[in-house]
């Protein structure tokens, strides 16, 4: 960090991944480890940056000058081209993490502890972090001759232990799993560890034609903490040979139908915007469906892009700004492809397709079914289907997920 006019600056420098060094002996493997510092250094755009070359070494001494002639306004970092996960070693990039190097250049993990897992040699079959396979974490649990050994009361799942009172579902360790069918209004809820998602993106890809006489509906059903507004719903309706796409805000405290929220006090918020007309309620084969949620530097959701791709290419979109006063977080979600409208029941003769979730930061994982833990959240959508939903994968965790719908 350079600021201008300011002398103290040197010592504020943050140089992150700079050097890594051993202190007392020096073992051939003992050599300093240099990582790479990111391109550019941390300085604001009117300071200045040169580099030196980067000649038979992967490292270089770079300057960055502020304010030159003011005492104190420049200082140097190395550089490396190696990528985050190698060090330079003897002027090669080379893994540090993982074999043939573990931590420092050179060294090689062997005798009791022959594997190198994130940089520490470990023994796959006694590792409780680590066991049977680098990353493979059997806490609550041990690990005996490289397998996960669970605790009483606890499940095994995928070849770790869930914490205490939750239960395995597809491979990921999930609560409230008792009513949750992976169907019509019960699909899995995906949140980040109850942590506000940003930047969502839902979409839905037709692989067979979705036919249902009176229509379906999109349902991006996400819950908040707010108080004011605490289910915010975010749906294509094809219905009425059309595709709408709206926005619905409740208070779920206060409604009070027999399954889920309907018009008993009527929505906090309303909002909708046609995006394309249909010759029918068909959805054929090789369409898309999808909605990215646009959040603000305070993690608030302020639009909502629904956009449609058909099965020729040809795309249309519209984007619905939410009003200042109903700024929200979404703290978890489920995604539903039920009725079109309050209550009603889409029965489809056929269909399948691809239901696609995605992030541009922080991940989302499988966290089970409803009562929402993070929100607390009671009772699903109002409206209702014939539709199924596939396993949530590849991973319980991850940027991408994906799954399937049948009928």
């Amino acid at each position: 960090m350079c600021i201008p006019g300011f002398t103290a600056q040197a010592a504020l420098y943050d140089s992150l991944r700079y050097y890594a060094t051993l202190a007392g002996s020096d073992p051939a493997w003992a050599q300093p480890l240099r990582f790479a510092m990111p391109k550019g250094g941390y300085h604001p755009p009117d300071c200045k940056e040169t580099c030196g070359p980067y000649g038979s070494d992967c490292m270089r001494t770079c300057t960055v000058d502020c304010h030159p002639g003011f005492p104190g306004n420049s200082h140097t970092f190395k550089e490396s081209r190696c990528s985050d996960t190698e060090g330079c070693c003897g002027g090669k990039c080379v893994d540090i993490l993982h074999d043939p190097n573990c931590g420092f250049c050179g060294k090689k993990c062997s005798g009791s502890h022959p594997t190198c897992c994130a940089g520490e040699c470990v023994n796959l079959k006694e590792s409780t972090r680590n066991c049977g396979e680098c990353g493979r974490d059997c806490r609550p649990g041990s690990c005996e001759a490289g397998k996960c050994v669970c605790p009483s009361g606890h499940h095994t799942c995928a070849g770790i232990c869930c914490p205490s009172g939750q239960d395995c579902l597809n491979g990921c360790c999930v609560t409230n799993t008792a009513k949750l069918t992976m169907s019509s209004d019960e699909n899995a809820l995906l949140f980040n560890g109850c942590k506000n998602i940003e930047d969502l993106t839902v979409s839905l890809r037709v692989t067979e034609h979705l036919v249902a006489t009176n229509g379906f509906s999109l349902q991006l059903n996400a819950y908040s903490p707010s108080s004011s507004a605490d289910l915010l719903q975010y749906l294509f309706q094809v219905a009425g040979n059309e595709i709408v796409g709206s926005i619905q805000y409740w208070d779920s405290s206060a409604a009070c139908c027999h399954q889920g929220v309907c018009d008993c006090t009527g929505p906090v918020m309303i909002m909708n915007s046609s995006v394309r007309s249909l010759p029918s309620n068909t959805l054929p084969a090789g369409y898309e469906l999808k909605i990215f949620l646009n959040t603000d530097d305070n993690e608030r959701v302020t639009s909502a892009t629904f956009t449609v791709t058909d099965n020729h290419g040809h795309t249309d979109s519209q984007e619905i700004d939410i009003d200042s006063d109903q700024l929200h977080r979404i703290r978890a979600f489920e995604v539903n492809v039920v009725g079109p409208f309050n209550d009603e029941h889409s029965h489809f003769s056929s269909g399948a397709g691809t239901i696609t979730y995605e992030v541009l930061t922080g991940e989302l994982c499988v966290e089970g079914g409803l009562p929402e833990r993070c929100t607390n959240i009671p009772f699903p959508t109002a409206e209702t289907s014939n539709a199924k939903y596939g396993p949530i994968g590849p991973a319980c965790c991850n940027s991408r997920l994906s799954q399937s719908l049948s009928i």
